[in-house]
């Protein structure tokens, strides 16, 4: 499976038009009901499941630029969350400081990075 866009904002010449990116992992299950309620200014992609989702996710960023937000859904667990074939958690992070940070270059200076899944902020760790 490629990576698709679902769906993609129109682009403007007005700067405070706020640019989003929402990632959603083909896998999660009824990912459908998420992309209903995904704004007009919001461009989706669909990750392949069987892939490297921080990968993925660094070559979809590196063409990205003053996005306001990068809003990632995944399956997660308690300080973890997997994205495409890949499990990111508090033990492997390090490991992909490089595509991590080609995350954050395609931000703005207020972006954010939003996770979405279950659990990935539960217990102590998450």
């Amino acid at each position: 499976m490629e990576t698709k866009i679902l769906r993609q904002a129109s682009h403007k010449a007005e700067t405070s038009l706020q640019i989003n990116l929402a990632i959603v992992d083909s896998k999660v299950e009824n990912y459908q009901e998420f992309l209903r309620g995904v704004k007009r200014d919001t461009e989706v992609i669909l990750l392949d499941r069987f892939r490297d989702g921080i990968e993925q996710i660094a070559k979809i960023a590196a063409s990205r630029h003053s996005l306001n937000s990068i809003q990632i859904v995944a399956h997660g667990a308690s300080a973890s969350v997997e994205i495409g074939s890949t499990q990111l958690n508090i033990h492997n992070i390090e490991t992909y400081a490089s595509q991590l940070q080609q995350w954050g270059k395609a931000l703005n200076e207020s972006g954010s990075i939003l996770l979405y899944g279950c659990n990935i902020a539960a217990g102590e760790s998450g």
